[in-house]
């Protein structure tokens, strides 16, 4: 629908906020839903925000604050599930697709297989789950098959990533698991200008 789509001064992470609130409000509780928020802001350049604390004057304190920004659009959508009556039987997913490397005069991503590029966030609550901090390594690809089980949804056996409900009352399962990260460039001749694998297990990562 053509009211699904953001004006163009509003696509940006308090619009995408503004947006998702907007479609909890409108959603009613007896329906199942799949909501998925992106925000994009805290890719480069920094950019500073009204109304919102600052650290200093290094990328690494703009960066900072632009966490705080998100922090804060997060929280809106948080409070308006919070009102929303499925709010109790509603599994919340917040991670990201990569982290970020600092240099002296500029921050990038996608350009190495560093603790800094690969470590994110992971913080899942779902209806049942025993709240903790989990020590085994977990991935992004566990993500599809968790979803399905949470939704009851059947998927393909041949699913790279584990379900991370498994974990559930045993705490035995996946400790010894090995993790693969890969990335890889072309420049735009087709030439392959970057090729690395990372296989990563608890204790040691060979690049």
């Amino acid at each position: 629908r053509e009211t699904d789509t953001l004006p163009e001064a509003r696509r940006n992470d308090a619009g995408t906020a503004d947006h998702a609130v907007a479609l909890l409000t409108e959603l009613d509780g007896a329906t199942p839903f799949f909501l998925w928020v992106h925000f994009f802001g805290l890719h480069a350049p920094n950019t500073e925000h009204p109304d919102v604390p600052t650290y200093g004057e290094t990328l690494e304190d703009g960066y900072d604050h632009e966490v705080r920004f998100v922090d804060a659009q997060l929280g809106r959508v948080f409070e308006a599930l919070g009102r929303h009556s499925a709010a109790a039987r509603t599994a919340v997913i917040v991670t990201s697709d990569h982290g970020e490397v600092f240099a002296d005069t500029w921050r990038h991503h996608g350009f190495d297989l560093t603790e800094e590029d690969l470590r994110v966030p992971l913080i899942l609550k779902v209806p049942g789950w025993t709240p903790r901090r989990e020590a085994r390594q977990a991935s992004l690809v566990d993500l599809v098959p968790t979803v399905l089980s949470l939704t009851g949804t059947p998927g393909p056996p041949y699913l790279d990533g584990v379900d991370l409900g498994r974990w559930e009352g045993d705490a035995a399962l996946d400790t010894d698991r090995v993790i693969f990260a890969d990335m890889w460039k072309f420049h735009r001749s087709g030439a392959q200008t970057l090729d690395l694998v990372a296989a990563i297990t608890p204790g040691q990562k060979v690049v």
